[in-house]
């Protein structure tokens, strides 16, 4: 289904597509509002050519491959949905910004959120539960801001190839594989942070990366 510019959609349901669910491409703006997409087989969500969307209090769920894919420096904002159980990624951000606030990711079998290419993400006030991936990884350039979010299970934060990472009162835990780890020219910084009861490492940082932890306690 692709939608032309200046679309709105709520109580709405968009399933078993045997495609995209919803593609938005050369500068459209579409909102939703207490959707649901399930069960597609393609990108549930594809935003593309400096599109800009919203979704508010949507589920996103059971996807067949990705559940969210933004690119060509496109823009979604995202804020008290839920987006679970996918057999890929989450949400994966290539070249584009994301604002993604009080939310949960969980239970997706790769990344909560993948950037790549200078991607650009905030997230604030969210949970990530249980992803089989790094709920949250990053590549090539890209930069995330995490704030009073939770990072539960899974294998917590991998950044690589000069990234920036900022982490901001925020809890780290439970962890099956190292909790943070930057590689490659990645610069972080922890503020007021917890990282606790992982199964490896705390933290990881490898090949000219550059860490600050500042009133944060790792245990």
């Amino acid at each position: 289904m692709s939608f032309g510019i200046n679309t709105s959609s709520s109580n709405c349901q968009i399933f078993n597509c045997q495609g995209v669910g919803v593609q938005l491409k050369d500068t459209s703006i579409a909102n939703f509002n207490d959707t649901v997409f399930a069960n597609n087989l393609l990108p549930q969500l594809f935003l593309s050519e400096r599109s800009i969307c919203t979704l508010k209090d949507t589920t996103i769920k059971e996807g067949k491959q990705v559940g969210i894919f933004i690119e060509k420096n496109s823009s979604c904002s995202i804020v008290t949905s839920t987006i679970m159980r996918h057999e890929n990624t989450a949400i994966t951000v290539i070249s584009s910004e994301l604002f993604i606030m009080d939310c949960t990711i969980e239970q997706n079998k790769g990344n909560g959120i993948l950037m790549v290419d200078r991607a650009n993400t905030t997230v604030e006030g969210c949970h990530f539960i249980q992803n089989d991936m790094p709920h949250i990884a990053g590549k090539d350039h890209a930069t995330v801001t995490i704030s009073n979010s939770e990072l539960l299970g899974g294998k917590g934060i991998f950044m690589i190839d000069s990234c920036q990472l900022d982490v901001r009162e925020s809890v780290i835990k439970d962890g099956t594989g190292v909790q943070v780890e930057i590689v490659d020219q990645t610069k972080a910084t922890l503020y007021k942070t917890q990282i606790s009861n992982g199964e490896n490492n705390g933290i990881k940082v490898m090949k000219d990366a550059t860490m600050h932890i500042i009133e944060s306690q790792v245990t």
